[in-house]
Protein backbone atom coordinates (compact mmCIF):
# COMPACT_ATOMS: atom_id res chain seq x y z
CA UNK A 1 0.00 0.00 0.00
CA UNK A 2 2.84 2.40 0.73
CA UNK A 3 4.27 1.88 -2.75
CA UNK A 4 0.89 2.59 -4.41
CA UNK A 5 0.42 5.74 -2.34
CA UNK A 6 3.78 7.10 -3.45
CA UNK A 7 3.13 6.35 -7.12
CA UNK A 8 0.13 8.71 -7.16
CA UNK A 9 2.48 11.66 -6.72
CA UNK A 10 4.97 10.55 -9.40
CA UNK A 11 5.06 11.64 -13.03
CA UNK A 12 4.49 8.19 -14.48
CA UNK A 13 5.75 8.95 -17.98
CA UNK A 14 9.01 10.37 -16.66
CA UNK A 15 9.78 7.35 -14.51
CA UNK A 16 8.69 4.83 -17.11
CA UNK A 17 11.09 6.44 -19.58
CA UNK A 18 13.98 6.09 -17.20
CA UNK A 19 13.04 2.61 -16.13
CA UNK A 20 13.12 3.70 -12.49
CA UNK A 21 9.57 2.62 -11.71
CA UNK A 22 10.34 -0.92 -12.78
CA UNK A 23 13.42 -0.95 -10.54
CA UNK A 24 11.37 0.47 -7.67
CA UNK A 25 8.72 -2.21 -7.99
CA UNK A 26 11.29 -5.01 -8.24
CA UNK A 27 13.16 -3.64 -5.21
CA UNK A 28 9.94 -3.45 -3.17
CA UNK A 29 8.97 -6.96 -4.24
CA UNK A 30 12.41 -8.26 -3.25
CA UNK A 31 12.09 -6.76 0.21
CA UNK A 32 8.67 -8.38 0.63
CA UNK A 33 10.01 -11.78 -0.38
CA UNK A 34 12.97 -11.43 1.99
CA UNK A 35 10.64 -10.54 4.82
CA UNK A 36 8.45 -13.58 4.11
CA UNK A 37 11.50 -15.86 4.19
CA UNK A 38 12.72 -14.58 7.54
CA UNK A 39 12.17 -17.15 10.31
CA UNK A 40 12.33 -16.54 14.07
CA UNK A 41 13.26 -19.50 16.26
CA UNK A 42 13.10 -20.10 20.00
CA UNK A 43 15.23 -22.91 21.50
CA UNK A 44 14.48 -24.20 25.01
CA UNK A 45 16.83 -26.36 27.07
CA UNK A 46 15.43 -28.58 29.83
CA UNK A 47 16.15 -30.95 32.66
CA UNK A 48 15.30 -34.56 31.78
CA UNK A 49 12.35 -34.88 34.15
CA UNK A 50 8.56 -35.01 33.86
CA UNK A 51 8.83 -36.58 30.36
CA UNK A 52 10.97 -33.83 28.85
CA UNK A 53 12.14 -34.72 25.35
CA UNK A 54 15.37 -32.72 25.43
CA UNK A 55 15.68 -29.46 23.48
CA UNK A 56 12.46 -27.90 22.19
CA UNK A 57 12.45 -25.83 19.00
CA UNK A 58 9.64 -23.35 18.33
CA UNK A 59 8.94 -20.95 15.50
CA UNK A 60 7.76 -17.53 16.61
CA UNK A 61 5.03 -15.88 14.54
CA UNK A 62 5.42 -12.31 15.69
CA UNK A 63 2.21 -10.81 14.31
CA UNK A 64 -0.06 -13.45 15.83
CA UNK A 65 2.11 -13.98 18.94
CA UNK A 66 2.13 -17.72 18.36
CA UNK A 67 4.83 -20.27 19.19
CA UNK A 68 4.61 -23.39 17.05
CA UNK A 69 6.60 -26.47 18.02
CA UNK A 70 8.67 -27.70 15.08
CA UNK A 71 11.06 -30.16 16.75
CA UNK A 72 12.16 -31.86 19.94
CA UNK A 73 15.61 -33.43 19.93
CA UNK A 74 17.32 -35.57 22.55
CA UNK A 75 21.06 -36.22 22.52
CA UNK A 76 22.18 -36.53 26.14
CA UNK A 77 20.12 -36.20 29.33
CA UNK A 78 19.35 -32.76 30.75
CA UNK A 79 20.53 -30.41 27.97
CA UNK A 80 19.98 -27.54 30.36
CA UNK A 81 21.90 -24.53 29.09
CA UNK A 82 22.35 -23.47 25.47
CA UNK A 83 24.51 -21.15 23.38
CA UNK A 84 24.17 -20.17 19.71
CA UNK A 85 27.18 -19.49 17.49
CA UNK A 86 27.45 -15.85 16.27
CA UNK A 87 27.02 -17.04 12.67
CA UNK A 88 23.67 -18.66 13.53
CA UNK A 89 24.68 -22.02 12.06
CA UNK A 90 25.39 -23.97 15.24
CA UNK A 91 23.87 -24.51 18.69
CA UNK A 92 25.67 -25.97 21.71
CA UNK A 93 24.23 -27.55 24.84
CA UNK A 94 25.71 -28.63 28.16
CA UNK A 95 24.27 -31.89 29.45
CA UNK A 96 24.35 -33.62 32.83
CA UNK A 97 24.88 -37.03 31.15
CA UNK A 98 28.43 -38.24 30.58
CA UNK A 99 30.32 -39.09 27.41
CA UNK A 100 33.29 -41.42 27.63
CA UNK A 101 34.85 -43.20 30.58
CA UNK A 102 34.35 -40.66 33.38
CA UNK A 103 30.73 -41.21 34.37
CA UNK A 104 30.73 -38.32 36.87
CA UNK A 105 31.40 -35.66 34.24
CA UNK A 106 28.85 -33.95 32.05
CA UNK A 107 29.04 -33.42 28.31
CA UNK A 108 28.77 -30.85 25.53
CA UNK A 109 26.82 -31.40 22.32
CA UNK A 110 27.19 -29.47 19.07
CA UNK A 111 24.24 -29.19 16.66
CA UNK A 112 23.99 -27.81 13.17
CA UNK A 113 21.02 -25.49 12.59
CA UNK A 114 19.14 -26.00 9.34
CA UNK A 115 19.14 -22.59 7.67
CA UNK A 116 15.73 -23.19 6.09
CA UNK A 117 13.79 -24.72 8.98
CA UNK A 118 15.78 -24.05 12.16
CA UNK A 119 15.78 -27.76 13.01
CA UNK A 120 18.78 -29.26 14.83
CA UNK A 121 21.08 -32.13 13.85
CA UNK A 122 23.77 -33.52 16.16
CA UNK A 123 27.33 -32.86 14.93
CA UNK A 124 29.38 -34.28 17.79
CA UNK A 125 29.54 -34.77 21.55
CA UNK A 126 32.44 -34.53 23.98
CA UNK A 127 33.06 -34.56 27.71
CA UNK A 128 32.72 -31.31 29.65
CA UNK A 129 35.60 -32.26 32.03
CA UNK A 130 33.53 -31.57 35.15
CA UNK A 131 30.39 -32.49 37.08
CA UNK A 132 27.04 -30.71 36.66
CA UNK A 133 27.83 -28.26 33.85
CA UNK A 134 25.28 -25.48 34.45
CA UNK A 135 26.22 -22.71 32.00
CA UNK A 136 27.73 -22.35 28.54
CA UNK A 137 28.79 -19.16 26.77
CA UNK A 138 30.70 -18.43 23.60
CA UNK A 139 33.59 -16.18 22.59
CA UNK A 140 32.41 -13.23 20.44
CA UNK A 141 34.20 -14.64 17.37
CA UNK A 142 32.60 -18.05 17.92
CA UNK A 143 35.72 -20.22 18.15
CA UNK A 144 35.77 -20.90 21.93
CA UNK A 145 33.22 -22.20 24.44
CA UNK A 146 33.27 -21.52 28.19
CA UNK A 147 31.73 -24.23 30.39
CA UNK A 148 30.94 -23.59 34.09
CA UNK A 149 30.54 -26.55 36.45
CA UNK A 150 28.47 -26.23 39.61
CA UNK A 151 29.52 -29.38 41.47
CA UNK A 152 33.24 -29.50 40.70
CA UNK A 153 33.72 -25.71 40.56
CA UNK A 154 35.84 -25.61 37.41
CA UNK A 155 35.88 -23.54 34.23
CA UNK A 156 36.62 -25.47 31.03
CA UNK A 157 37.51 -23.88 27.68
CA UNK A 158 36.74 -25.86 24.52
CA UNK A 159 37.59 -24.98 20.90
CA UNK A 160 34.98 -24.84 18.12
CA UNK A 161 36.08 -25.86 14.62
CA UNK A 162 35.03 -24.07 11.44
CA UNK A 163 32.56 -26.90 10.83
CA UNK A 164 30.93 -26.31 14.24
CA UNK A 165 32.29 -29.33 16.09
CA UNK A 166 33.63 -29.12 19.65
CA UNK A 167 37.22 -30.17 20.29
CA UNK A 168 39.46 -31.13 23.20
CA UNK A 169 39.76 -28.71 26.12
CA UNK A 170 42.46 -26.07 25.87
CA UNK A 171 42.28 -25.34 29.61
CA UNK A 172 40.60 -26.79 32.69
CA UNK A 173 40.76 -24.21 35.46
CA UNK A 174 39.89 -25.34 38.99
CA UNK A 175 38.55 -22.62 41.31
CA UNK A 176 39.16 -22.96 45.04
CA UNK A 177 37.82 -21.52 48.27
CA UNK A 178 34.67 -21.46 50.41
CA UNK A 179 32.31 -19.09 52.21
CA UNK A 180 29.86 -19.03 55.12
CA UNK A 181 26.93 -21.27 54.09
CA UNK A 182 27.48 -24.68 55.74
CA UNK A 183 26.08 -26.69 52.82
CA UNK A 184 26.24 -24.71 49.59
CA UNK A 185 29.50 -22.86 50.12
CA UNK A 186 31.91 -25.53 51.32
CA UNK A 187 33.82 -25.35 48.02
CA UNK A 188 33.83 -23.54 44.69
CA UNK A 189 30.60 -23.73 42.67
CA UNK A 190 31.22 -22.01 39.35
CA UNK A 191 27.86 -20.81 38.06
CA UNK A 192 28.45 -18.73 34.92
CA UNK A 193 31.19 -17.33 32.70
CA UNK A 194 30.59 -14.18 30.65
CA UNK A 195 33.11 -12.75 28.14
CA UNK A 196 33.42 -8.99 27.69
CA UNK A 197 32.06 -7.71 24.38
CA UNK A 198 35.58 -7.42 22.97
CA UNK A 199 36.51 -10.87 24.31
CA UNK A 200 39.52 -9.62 26.27
CA UNK A 201 38.17 -10.54 29.70
CA UNK A 202 36.12 -13.30 31.32
CA UNK A 203 33.91 -12.79 34.37
CA UNK A 204 33.29 -15.98 36.33
CA UNK A 205 30.55 -15.86 38.99
CA UNK A 206 31.16 -18.48 41.67
CA UNK A 207 28.38 -19.12 44.18
CA UNK A 208 30.52 -21.21 46.52
CA UNK A 209 33.31 -18.71 47.18
CA UNK A 210 31.30 -15.45 46.94
CA UNK A 211 33.56 -14.01 44.26
CA UNK A 212 33.44 -12.86 40.67
CA UNK A 213 36.75 -13.98 39.20
CA UNK A 214 38.29 -11.79 36.47
CA UNK A 215 40.57 -13.25 33.81
CA UNK A 216 42.43 -12.05 30.75
CA UNK A 217 41.55 -14.31 27.82
CA UNK A 218 44.03 -15.25 25.09
CA UNK A 219 42.15 -16.43 21.99
CA UNK A 220 45.22 -17.70 20.12
CA UNK A 221 45.51 -20.71 22.41
CA UNK A 222 42.25 -20.56 24.41
CA UNK A 223 43.74 -19.94 27.83
CA UNK A 224 43.26 -17.46 30.68
CA UNK A 225 45.40 -15.74 33.27
CA UNK A 226 44.29 -13.74 36.28
CA UNK A 227 43.61 -10.10 35.42
CA UNK A 228 45.20 -7.14 37.20
CA UNK A 229 42.28 -7.39 39.65
CA UNK A 230 41.94 -11.19 39.94
CA UNK A 231 38.55 -11.10 41.67
CA UNK A 232 36.01 -9.01 43.50
CA UNK A 233 34.48 -10.42 46.67
CA UNK A 234 30.81 -9.86 47.46
CA UNK A 235 28.86 -9.94 50.73
CA UNK A 236 29.41 -13.30 52.48
CA UNK A 237 26.54 -15.68 51.76
CA UNK A 238 25.32 -13.72 48.71
CA UNK A 239 26.00 -16.53 46.22
CA UNK A 240 26.99 -15.02 42.81
CA UNK A 241 25.01 -16.67 40.02
CA UNK A 242 24.59 -14.84 36.70
CA UNK A 243 26.43 -11.76 35.44
CA UNK A 244 25.56 -9.32 32.65
CA UNK A 245 27.38 -6.37 31.09
CA UNK A 246 25.70 -3.08 30.15
CA UNK A 247 25.59 -2.33 26.39
CA UNK A 248 27.96 0.63 26.92
CA UNK A 249 30.49 -1.69 28.65
CA UNK A 250 30.86 0.79 31.53
CA UNK A 251 28.69 -1.11 34.04
CA UNK A 252 27.90 -4.70 34.95
CA UNK A 253 25.31 -6.35 37.17
CA UNK A 254 25.34 -9.55 39.21
CA UNK A 255 22.39 -11.65 40.36
CA UNK A 256 23.20 -12.81 43.89
CA UNK A 257 21.16 -15.98 44.27
CA UNK A 258 21.12 -16.62 48.02
CA UNK A 259 20.36 -13.07 49.21
CA UNK A 260 18.00 -12.13 46.33
CA UNK A 261 20.04 -9.04 45.52
CA UNK A 262 21.55 -7.26 42.53
CA UNK A 263 25.10 -5.98 42.77
CA UNK A 264 26.07 -3.13 40.41
CA UNK A 265 29.67 -2.58 39.29
CA UNK A 266 31.65 0.01 37.39
CA UNK A 267 33.89 -1.61 34.76
CA UNK A 268 37.36 -0.36 33.92
CA UNK A 269 37.56 -0.58 30.10
CA UNK A 270 41.34 -1.01 30.12
CA UNK A 271 41.92 -3.89 32.52
CA UNK A 272 38.36 -5.16 33.12
CA UNK A 273 38.43 -4.52 36.86
CA UNK A 274 35.18 -4.09 38.83
CA UNK A 275 34.11 -1.64 41.53
CA UNK A 276 30.82 -2.19 43.35
CA UNK A 277 28.70 0.96 43.72
CA UNK A 278 25.18 -0.26 44.54
CA UNK A 279 23.37 -3.31 45.91
CA UNK A 280 19.58 -3.62 45.84
CA UNK A 281 17.02 -6.23 46.83
CA UNK A 282 14.84 -7.85 44.18
CA UNK A 283 12.02 -8.42 46.68
CA UNK A 284 9.18 -6.33 48.14
CA UNK A 285 9.82 -5.10 51.68
CA UNK A 286 7.00 -7.23 53.08
CA UNK A 287 7.97 -10.51 51.37
CA UNK A 288 8.39 -13.53 53.65
CA UNK A 289 9.40 -17.01 52.65
CA UNK A 290 11.93 -18.70 50.38
CA UNK A 291 13.33 -16.93 47.34
CA UNK A 292 16.43 -17.13 45.17
CA UNK A 293 17.35 -15.08 42.13
CA UNK A 294 18.36 -16.81 38.92
CA UNK A 295 18.71 -15.00 35.60
CA UNK A 296 19.58 -11.37 34.81
CA UNK A 297 19.41 -9.34 31.57
CA UNK A 298 19.48 -5.73 30.29
CA UNK A 299 17.44 -4.38 27.39
CA UNK A 300 19.32 -3.27 24.26
CA UNK A 301 18.72 0.41 25.08
CA UNK A 302 20.52 -0.07 28.39
CA UNK A 303 17.69 1.54 30.36
CA UNK A 304 16.06 -1.44 32.09
CA UNK A 305 17.43 -4.36 34.12
CA UNK A 306 15.45 -7.56 34.75
CA UNK A 307 16.04 -10.33 37.33
CA UNK A 308 14.05 -13.53 37.88
CA UNK A 309 12.85 -14.43 41.40
CA UNK A 310 12.25 -18.10 42.22
CA UNK A 311 9.89 -18.27 45.19
CA UNK A 312 8.18 -14.94 44.71
CA UNK A 313 7.87 -16.20 41.10
CA UNK A 314 8.39 -12.86 39.44
CA UNK A 315 10.57 -10.76 37.19
CA UNK A 316 12.00 -7.82 39.12
CA UNK A 317 12.38 -4.66 37.02
CA UNK A 318 14.93 -1.91 37.68
CA UNK A 319 15.51 1.38 35.92
CA UNK A 320 19.07 2.14 34.78
CA UNK A 321 20.51 5.58 34.13
CA UNK A 322 22.98 4.84 31.29
CA UNK A 323 24.81 8.08 32.02
CA UNK A 324 25.94 7.22 35.55
CA UNK A 325 24.81 3.61 36.06
CA UNK A 326 22.36 4.47 38.83
CA UNK A 327 19.73 1.76 39.31
CA UNK A 328 16.32 2.09 40.89
CA UNK A 329 13.83 -0.65 41.73
CA UNK A 330 10.55 -0.24 39.83
CA UNK A 331 8.30 -3.26 40.34
CA UNK A 332 7.86 -7.03 40.32
CA UNK A 333 5.78 -8.70 37.61
CA UNK A 334 4.43 -12.26 38.14
CA UNK A 335 6.32 -14.72 35.94
CA UNK A 336 3.24 -16.60 34.76
CA UNK A 337 4.33 -19.81 36.47
CA UNK A 338 6.49 -21.32 39.18
CA UNK A 339 10.27 -21.07 39.63
CA UNK A 340 11.32 -18.82 36.70
CA UNK A 341 14.79 -20.21 36.07
CA UNK A 342 15.69 -18.32 32.90
CA UNK A 343 14.24 -15.69 30.57
CA UNK A 344 15.00 -14.07 27.24
CA UNK A 345 14.66 -10.53 25.90
CA UNK A 346 14.46 -10.89 22.12
CA UNK A 347 16.61 -8.36 20.19
CA UNK A 348 13.75 -6.39 18.64
CA UNK A 349 12.65 -5.42 22.14
CA UNK A 350 9.00 -6.38 21.69
CA UNK A 351 8.83 -9.64 23.66
CA UNK A 352 10.24 -11.41 26.69
CA UNK A 353 10.05 -15.19 27.14
CA UNK A 354 10.07 -16.62 30.67
CA UNK A 355 10.92 -20.28 31.40
CA UNK A 356 9.11 -21.45 34.54
CA UNK A 357 10.77 -24.72 35.47
CA UNK A 358 8.40 -26.08 38.12
CA UNK A 359 5.17 -25.31 36.22
CA UNK A 360 6.59 -26.61 32.92
CA UNK A 361 5.73 -23.58 30.82
CA UNK A 362 7.29 -20.82 28.74
CA UNK A 363 5.26 -17.62 28.87
CA UNK A 364 5.30 -14.76 26.36
CA UNK A 365 5.36 -11.18 27.71
CA UNK A 366 5.05 -7.93 25.80
CA UNK A 367 7.53 -5.14 26.59
CA UNK A 368 6.29 -1.54 26.40
CA UNK A 369 8.37 1.56 25.69
CA UNK A 370 9.15 2.10 29.36
CA UNK A 371 10.42 -1.48 29.76
CA UNK A 372 7.45 -2.85 31.71
CA UNK A 373 6.22 -6.40 31.07
CA UNK A 374 2.65 -7.48 30.34
CA UNK A 375 1.77 -11.16 30.21
CA UNK A 376 0.07 -12.23 26.97
CA UNK A 377 -2.27 -15.17 26.40
CA UNK A 378 0.56 -17.09 24.71
CA UNK A 379 2.33 -19.86 26.55
CA UNK A 380 3.67 -23.28 25.60
CA UNK A 381 4.16 -26.33 27.77
CA UNK A 382 7.80 -27.40 28.11
CA UNK A 383 8.62 -29.89 30.90
CA UNK A 384 11.27 -28.51 33.28
CA UNK A 385 12.17 -25.53 31.08
CA UNK A 386 15.59 -24.10 31.98
CA UNK A 387 17.13 -21.95 29.24
CA UNK A 388 15.81 -19.96 26.25
CA UNK A 389 17.73 -18.77 23.18
CA UNK A 390 16.58 -16.80 20.11
CA UNK A 391 17.70 -16.94 16.48
CA UNK A 392 16.48 -15.20 13.35
CA UNK A 393 17.22 -16.89 10.03
CA UNK A 394 16.96 -14.80 6.86
CA UNK A 395 17.33 -16.63 3.56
Amino acid sequence: MRLNRNIKHINMNKYFKNGILVVLIVFSFSITIAQKMSKELIYVGTFSERESEGIYVFELHRETRQLNLIQTIESKKSPTFLAIHPNGKYLFSVNREAVGSNKDWGSVTSFSINQNTGRLTVLNETTSYGTSPCHISIYPQGNWLFISHYETGNLVILPVTKSGKVGIASQNLQLTGSSIHPERQTHARTHSTIPSFDGRHLYVADLGIDKVMIYNFYPKNGTVQSAKQPWIEVTPGAGPRHFTIHPNSEYAFLAEEMTSTVNAFKVDPNDGSLTSYARLSTLPNDFEGYNSTADIHINTAGTTLYVSNRGLNSIAIFEINPGNGEIKFRKNVPSGGEFPRNFLLEPQGQFAFVANRNSDNVVLFEIDQSGNLTETATQVMVPSAVCIKYLEITQ
